[in-house]
């Protein structure tokens, strides 16, 4: 994992950082890595009529531009993620959702360290749940709070500075439409010139322009899955848990 994160860089890179991330925690320190809320956007939804002008002077792509605007809504979206990591030490994987309003859940277990994580936030508590079965409600701010981000925000490859092709070095090439399911989702190759021995490949339907599926794969024969799904979602707080008296 420390290759990819050296040498991987651009939007590739970012499609792939929260889950090497994440993993590389659990496996090292056995925490989540996180941090950030926005619910300023009920629906996240964003108008597909339109593209975004920077992903257009650099793309020249429109539908490429439509899936644009409606990634950098995401954070606000209520979502289910499911990923998977798969190494020479065995496979990972992070279960997640989020509803859009700051609440989320996630499930992680790191293949080859036996490390299981389950943490909720929730109404600026965080719930964590330990080896044992057991859950402690804590204060956000709390230091000893498990600690629990939307993967979707720290992946946004399209945040703030919209240099939507990293200077030149990352292109996206259409393959064409192919099923996602019951829907047809357009399908991308991610190009890092950068990285040219890694393949990414990245799915958005072709009604919405959301996000729906991505793929990679490296020279160091780590593999990466990750499939997007948009159910209603709920957050709930454990049934039984004990509250964090501090240190």
């Amino acid at each position: 994992m420390k290759k990819i994160s050296e040498n991987q860089q651009g939007i590739a890179h970012l499609l792939l950082i929260l889950i090497l991330i994440i993993v590389a925690a659990i496996v090292v320190i056995g925490v989540v890595v996180v941090g950030r809320n926005n619910s300023s956007n009920k629906t996240g939804l964003a108008d597909v009529s339109n593209t975004d002008k920077a992903c257009q002077d650099k793309i020249h792509d429109q539908d490429f531009c439509k899936f644009a605007v409606q990634y950098n809504k995401l954070d606000n979206t209520p979502v289910q993620v499911t990923m998977t990591s798969q190494e020479d030490k065995g496979t990972s994987t992070i279960n997640f959702k989020q509803d859009g309003k700051g609440n989320m859940e996630a499930s992680m277990n790191a293949g080859g360290k036996e490390v299981t994580l389950d943490v909720i936030k929730l109404n600026g508590f965080t719930y964590g749940k330990s080896p044992t079965g057991a859950w402690t409600k804590y204060p956000d701010s709390s230091l000893s709070a498990p600690f629990v981000d939307e993967p979707l925000k720290d992946m946004n490859l399209f945040n703030g500075t919209k240099d939507y092709d990293e200077g030149g070095s990352v292109n996206y090439k259409k393959i064409g439409t192919e099923a996602c399911g019951s829907i047809t989702c357009f399908k991308y190759q991610v190009i890092d010139q950068r990285s040219p021995q890694a393949k990414t490949y990245i799915w958005f339907d072709t009604k919405n322009y959301m996000f729906r599926h991505m793929q990679y794969k490296d020279q160091y024969n780590v593999t990466q899955d990750m499939t997007i799904e948009y159910p209603p979602i709920k957050i709930t707080a454990p049934d039984k848990f004990t509250v964090y008296k501090g240190a």
